[in-house]
């Protein structure tokens, strides 16, 4: 035997001749044969590699013989054998893993794996490297049924981005161990389905939904998460750097203006999409600060309306929205959101005939906007009469209330809350007399 390993390598063959009185009685001669039929096979491929594994293999069996029986060993060690005969490192990875893949699933599932893992290699070796490395963690995760299904997925990927691929096997165990605490192993199956549709437009969404997946299911449960992994794929058709970014801060977004504004936002994007790919995507990324600014001014179905006004004069002119959208909390605090809408329905009305004077006066620099703006109901701020109607309570409670700023008119017993500025009428007298109704 030595000498027919010599052939193919004498440090091999010199390794070999070391353990193999050990291995005759671990494992037998049959063992022995295969064993050195398989180092020939290493030798063959790399003297480095069969060298290498010489020195770790008997503690290999001696991690055999922990769940299986010397009989066994040959079976498994004919297997490597079998394999090697079409991939030497995947068959040597694969016949390293052997003890834990036997402990879970046997010697049947052994072979299933080895099968799988071959046939991985044929169109991606680095996948079924990264893959083999993992299985155990996966198989105790997921179940030795649906490993065929994400090593499908990671092949996929990996006709794209094989390096995208081997670091979404690296993360898949710990990923998975955090969805496992939020949702059952069925529907940690589910998300992989997702990461499949998304992959199919773009490898890089899913890749990102995958490793963002745990925290969107905090955030937005599984529906909730379903339904954003599928406007993404919807948007990733048209610029995939819109869908990754919709996945980072889809969540905040919800937060703020639900998952209708969220549509709105998705709407908005691809409309201007068509036009500026990267200027979308720099307001998809900025869209939770201005939500956040919209938002302090006014409840969320005025933001609601402010977006949709967007949509109607992005379809007019996806420059003018853009700006509109920049100056929307400035002229919500001059002029309210009803003061916007009339900024934006004279926006569109201009931007129809010319986009430049549009844009100018969405600005704020053209003589149409200061002459819109004279003809606007400042309001009146509560700060300045915030004072007198403190008076006014006291007198007619016969307690103190205390007044503060609300998006709404409120209160909880103890404070008012009221609007920072009422703009119901033209003139402040009878603003100021809103407020003490109020």
């Amino acid at each position: 035997l030595s000498l027919q390993i010599s052939q193919a390598c004498h440090r091999t063959a010199a390794g070999f001749s070391k353990q193999s009185g050990k291995m005759l009685e671990k494992v037998s001669f049959d063992g022995l044969e295969e064993f050195a039929s398989f180092c020939v096979s290493l030798a063959q491929d790399g003297s480095s590699i069969a060298v290498a594994f010489l020195e770790r293999n008997l503690d290999l069996v001696d991690r055999l013989l922990e769940t299986i029986d010397a009989e066994s060993i040959i079976g498994v060690y004919g297997l490597a054998n079998e394999s090697a005969a079409e991939n030497p490192i995947i068959a040597l990875k694969v016949l390293e893993q052997s003890p834990e893949i036997i402990s879970r699933i046997g010697m049947e599932g052994l072979v299933n794996i080895s099968e799988l893992s071959l046939s991985i290699a044929k169109e991606s070796w680095t996948t079924a490297d990264s893959l083999v490395k993992v299985l155990p963690d996966l198989i105790d995760r997921i179940g030795h049924d649906n490993v065929p299904k994400i090593a499908s997925i990671c092949l996929s990927i990996a006709k794209e981005n094989v390096y995208g691929t081997i670091n979404l096997i690296e993360k898949c165990p710990d990923i998975i161990d955090e969805l496992t605490e939020l949702i059952s192993r069925e529907a940690v199956m589910e998300i992989w389905e997702l990461v499949d549709k998304m992959s199919q437009v773009t490898w890089r969404a899913g890749v990102v939904f995958f490793e963002q997946s745990p925290k969107l299911i905090e955030r937005l449960g599984k529906s909730g998460t379903i339904k954003l992994a599928e406007l993404s794929c919807r948007i990733a058709e048209k610029n995939p750097g819109l869908a990754i970014g919709l996945i980072e801060i889809g969540p905040e977004l919800v937060r703020q203006i639900d998952t209708d504004g969220l549509d709105l936002i998705c709407d908005y994007c691809l409309i201007t999409s068509v036009h500026n790919p990267e200027s979308s995507i720099s307001f998809l990324r900025n869209s939770p600060y201005l939500m956040e600014r919209l938002l302090t001014l006014g409840d969320q179905p005025s933001v609601l309306r402010t977006l949709t006004l967007a949509i109607w004069l992005a379809r007019v002119s996806w420059e003018v929205s853009f700006e509109l959208l920049k100056k929307s909390p400035d002229y919500v605090e001059l002029a309210g959101f009803e003061g916007l809408e009339l900024i934006a329905d004279r926006a569109i009305s201009l931007a129809k005939t010319n986009a430049e004077n549009a844009i100018s006066f969405v600005k704020g620099e053209s003589i149409d906007f200061a002459d819109l703006m004279d003809d606007l109901p400042k309001g009146l701020e509560l700060v300045k009469v915030k004072t007198v109607l403190s008076k006014y309570l006291m007198a007619l409670l016969g307690y103190p209330l205390e007044i503060e700023e609300g998006k709404s008119i409120s209160t909880d017993g103890e404070r008012i809350f009221l609007p920072k500025k009422c703009r119901e009428f033209t003139d402040d007298d009878d603003n100021f007399i809103f407020y003490k109704v109020s």
